[in-house]
């Protein structure tokens, strides 16, 4: 059993809104390295480890599903303190989703000999990536999924929130 923590930026292309200063290429890079150190910080301070990164977001996996709430959390306020320094400069504040899930998956190294890398395989991981998307576009700032929920068993106050479809969610209080 695993906790995976799901973070992606919500409307990459809008870094590029006309209204505000636009940036370079070589600008955009360097924000998302800025910004990965910070996500990178706040998963690493509560004992998770980042398996995947994509050019715009990652997946960190937790032993327990306090820690990946903690983190998720901290990631929040990382967000509001880089985005305030962006606003001050007229930037575009970068709003993120993120998701938690929690269960049995296969996790380690796939690929072929040309190229591998550490994947995880299984519903967790398709579930913190829809808890991730489903936040992004519906303002939660964090979703869990029923599995997360009750693994917190009461330390952490979390509100029942509706998606389409069959999947339960939850928020934090």
């Amino acid at each position: 059993m695993a906790s995976l923590l799901g973070q992606c930026v919500a409307e990459a292309a809008s870094i590029h809104r006309p209204q505000l200063p636009s940036h370079t290429p070589h600008e955009i890079i360097l924000l998302l390295n800025d910004w990965c150190t910070l996500m990178f910080d706040a998963i690493l301070a509560q004992g998770g480890t980042v398996p995947q990164l994509t050019g715009d977001g990652l997946m960190a996996m937790f032993e327990a599903p306090l820690p990946a709430v903690q983190a998720a959390r901290e990631m929040v306020d990382m967000a509001a303190l880089f985005n305030a320094e962006r606003l001050a400069v007229r930037r575009v504040p970068i709003t993120m989703g993120l998701g938690i899930a929690r269960g049995a998956m296969v996790a380690g190294t796939a690929g072929s000999a040309q190229r591998a890398a550490y994947a995880c395989v299984g519903a967790p991981l398709r579930r913190a990536v829809l808890m991730e998307s489903e936040s992004a576009r519906g303002g939660h700032k964090l979703l869990l999924d029923a599995a997360t929920q009750a693994g917190l068993a009461g330390r952490v106050a979390t509100v029942a929130v509706k998606l389409q479809g069959k999947e339960s969610a939850f928020t934090i209080g």
